[in-house]
């Protein structure tokens, strides 16, 4: 065995960071030296769990929660030892969920083993530059470190501001551009009306915050379809947890998913039918996904995406009961619509939007607006200074469906010619427009195992 050890760099400390580093240590029968590049002071959190808001839940029942894939309850016996009530289908606090990965982070860098250790770096990564062995990394202060390979870990990351903001710099710290910015919410008078630009769990998570915090103000919430995550239901009667999914063609293939709902419910099964659908197409997404032409793959993404992520991707059943009774009490206004124009109106937003069904004009008036439009896909779109100049270099090249970067299906990046650049992974988000589901945990962790076994391999020839 070669004694000099693999110089693995990591770039990016959430879930999917932190859990390449751990299959790396778990598998490696190599000498290792694994560097984590994350700026927050804690690795293994990202943004969902770095969350201090203990209304916030998990998306999945803890029961399908296990960061290993071949141990399915290893979460669910973390989640007793805080919970003894919890169990498979009990929708635990994100931050429980943050916890059990840092632990587990934190017992690797401070142990460490024979042949391996990590080493975590507060810095972010500017540029990654390809050497004639290995790699180069700048971060701030024009510092940089060597690896021999590297790993983009980055996570769902923000858009810039809207252009339309320039148009009230008066007021603008009363939009907030980063939701996920510490204090914003708690910054929010209990009587202020506030706007949320988006539908989607980000904006779900908004809505829990404030009325944790016991807000009294007007909830609107607006976005092109107007449609709310579907919430999860404890359990499901009379259903068949099997769905067939068309390869090469977006619409069959949801006429047939459509077709198997119908099937559940007139043999008896509930209403609910289609949530157990969408749950027993899971394992083959990623196939059928690859199965379908570029053309198909726009369409369903033109057509069907929105629809696709309010059934797919849910909340836990008692954030859906919140949100509901925000709803029913009048208090959240959910609009189907498209922002027009945003003023100045004494120290408030006048805000203009067009109703998509009817083409009428809205018009609100709010103390607030926070951007809930979620993870930005787009690269030329996303504010990343590391993105932007590795795509502008050609070390990486942008996907062809213009969201993401250029990967195989095992995570390899390609340059702007389409070659394998050797040594170069991405893992998680920036491979979506590759696989489509690549945020979940259930499909995560079987990437990062997989993309540690590719690593270790390659570099046990290298």
């Amino acid at each position: 065995m070669n004694d000099k050890p693999t110089r693995i760099a990591i770039i990016g400390g959430g879930f999917s960071g932190a859990m390449t580093a751990l299959h790396l240590l778990r598998n490696t029968k190599q000498n290792l030296s694994i560097t984590i590049f994350e700026p927050r002071p804690v690795i293994g959190r990202g943004l969902a769990y770095s969350t201090v808001c203990d209304g916030h839940l998990l998306n999945v029942p803890a029961g399908g929660m296990s960061a290993y894939a071949d141990d399915p309850g290893h979460f669910l016996r973390y989640a007793t030892t805080r919970d003894a009530t919890a169990d498979e289908r009990t929708f635990v606090p994100r931050m429980i969920f943050g916890d059990y990965i840092t632990g587990m982070v934190r017992e690797a860098i401070e142990q460490g083993n024979s042949n391996s250790s990590v080493k975590h770096v507060t810095e972010t990564v500017l540029d990654v530059r390809k050497k004639d062995t290995g790699f180069e990394i700048e971060v701030s202060g024009k510092k940089t470190f060597e690896a021999d390979q590297v790993i983009l870990a980055l996570g769902n990351m923000g858009g810039r501001k809207p252009r339309w903001l320039q148009n009230v710099p008066a007021i603008a710290d009363h939009y907030l551009h980063d939701p996920w910015q510490p204090g914003a919410i708690e910054s929010i008078g209990l009587d202020e009306d506030i706007l949320l630009i988006g539908t989607g769990l980000t904006a779900v998570d908004k809505m829990i915050e404030l009325e944790v915090k016991g807000h009294r103000g007007k909830i609107y919430a607006a976005s092109r379809h107007g449609l709310l995550p579907r919430p999860h239901v404890a359990r499901y009667v009379g259903l068949k947890n099997q769905a067939e999914i068309v390869p090469g063609n977006a619409l069959k293939a949801f006429k047939s998913l459509r077709a198997q709902v119908v099937s559940n419910e007139a043999a008896g099964g509930d209403q609910d039918s289609w949530r157990l659908v969408f749950d027993g197409m899971r394992a083959e997404t990623q196939n059928w996904w690859q199965s379908l032409s570029l053309a198909e793959q726009k369409r369903f993404l033109r057509h069907l995406r929105t629809y696709y992520d309010v059934h797919r991707h849910r909340m836990a059943p008692h954030i859906g009961e919140i949100v509901d009774s925000l709803a029913k009490s009048e208090q959240l206004r959910v609009l189907a619509a498209r922002m027009e124009s945003v003023e100045a109106d004494n120290g408030r937003f006048k805000v203009t939007l067009k109703n998509r069904h009817n083409g009428q004009t809205v018009i609100l008036t709010v103390d607030r607006m926070i951007n809930c439009t979620g993870p930005q896909a787009n690269i030329d779109a996303i504010e990343s200074p590391l993105l932007r100049t590795i795509v502008g270099s050609g070390l990486a090249g942008r996907n062809t469906m213009g969201s993401g970067l250029a990967v195989t299906k095992t995570g390899q990046v390609l340059n702007q010619e389409g070659n394998p650049v050797y040594g170069l992974y991405a893992i998680g988000p920036l491979l979506i427009s590759k696989l489509l589901e690549s945020v979940a945990v259930p499909e995560l962790r079987v990437q990062v195992a997989s993309l540690a076994d590719l690593v270790l391999s390659e570099a046990a020839t290298a």
